[in-house]
């Protein structure tokens, strides 16, 4: 499975899909904490991928209106004809189901 080409865009841009580096930046919600592990949803990571940080958000940093790239926009419903879910799945990591 190849990944669909991009337009170019900033390479420091958060979700710039040409990197100079694989880090990346995400929002996720705690789960749970039972030492030595941190259960988080929403985690945008691939199987293995170190948390090199992690930072509290207060209500000033919390994400209530998120928005997505136009480039992305653009692609989304070509990307889900292409990348099915039964392909892409096995590279994330476990999923934490929150049953609240």
């Amino acid at each position: 499975m190849q990944k669909p080409k991009q337009p170019l865009v900033s390479i420091f841009a958060t979700r710039s899909p040409h990197r100079l580096n694989h880090i990346g930046i995400t929002v996720a919600g705690l789960v749970s904490i039972e030492k030595p592990i941190i259960r988080v949803r929403g985690l945008d990571t691939l199987t293995g991928a170190p948390a090199l940080d992690m930072k509290p958000c207060d209500y000033y940093d919390t994400v209530k209106s998120p928005r997505v790239t136009w480039w992305f926009k653009d692609r989304w419903s070509e990307w889900k004809c292409k990348w099915s879910y039964e392909k892409v799945a096995p590279r994330f990591g476990p999923c934490v189901e929150d049953n609240t």
